[in-house]
């Protein structure tokens, strides 16, 4: 499994992606977002790409429920990774086309990703 929760602290989470990442990894993230939401909070989070190296070839990424359900009911998140990732995760994400602020950090921005998140 690529996912696991990192750290929980209210509303914010922080999740470390490691391997290839599989739709049944971005279905737990998603619950947690969903119960944060249903909890009446908008949930931030930080996601750290820890030697990920991808997405799975599942057939279910086409899923975007919880895009269009949820998608800006989420106040910001952080990718931290290799630069390489950074557009893939930009458009994997939607960034700019819905109201969650999104950015991507260095893995030496760590704590600034840290700080902008929980600002």
């Amino acid at each position: 499994m690529a996912f696991s929760l990192t750290s929980r602290a209210g509303s914010y989470l922080e999740v470390s992606v490691s391997g290839v990442m599989t739709v049944a990894d971005m279905r737990k993230i998603q619950d947690l977002a969903t119960a944060i939401i249903a909890g009446g909070d908008r949930p931030s989070g930080l996601v750290l790409l820890d030697g990920f190296q991808g997405w799975s070839a599942d057939n279910d990424w086409n899923d975007i429920s919880f895009l269009t359900s949820h998608g800006d009911e989420i106040s910001r998140v952080a990718f931290v990774g290799d630069e390489r990732w950074r557009d893939q995760v930009y458009l994997f994400t939607a960034r700019g086309l819905r109201a969650t602020s999104i950015e991507y950090f260095a893995l030496a921005q760590l704590q600034e990703a840290r700080a902008w998140v929980r600002g």
